[in-house]
């Protein structure tokens, strides 16, 4: 698993994760990592090179909303592989978090 953060203006990051996310301590870099762009920007997370997530990984996705709503920020996913899109169905994460089809998309409904 891989990730990248780029600060697209002042107030909005995106964050590229690829890869297999499955461990608890990837999920803990990541979270360690965004800490303090979560405290200061809304985030998209553009997941177009996702190709798997655990169980693990999904509470990573649980824990940047809760801080992002903390800290009165905004959170989306987006570019979901249908596997991804499915697993959050199941979930019935579909309905906690905002998801976008484009990273366009996405940052035009976080402005």
């Amino acid at each position: 698993m891989e990730f990248n953060v780029k600060n697209y203006n002042e107030k909005l990051a995106i964050c590229t994760i690829s890869g297999r996310l499955l461990i608890d301590d990837e999920v803990n870099n990541v979270l360690e990592s965004l800490n303090d762009t979560i405290e200061n920007k809304d985030l998209v997370l553009d997941l177009s090179q996702l190709e798997y997530i655990s169980s693990s990984g999904l509470s990573l996705f649980i824990r940047l909303l809760t801080r992002s709503r903390i800290n009165d920020h905004g959170l989306v996913l987006a570019n979901l592989q249908e596997n991804v899109k499915k697993l959050f169905q199941i979930a019935k994460l579909n309905n906690i978090f905002a998801i976008s089809d484009s990273t366009e998309e996405a940052i035009k409904s976080l402005n």
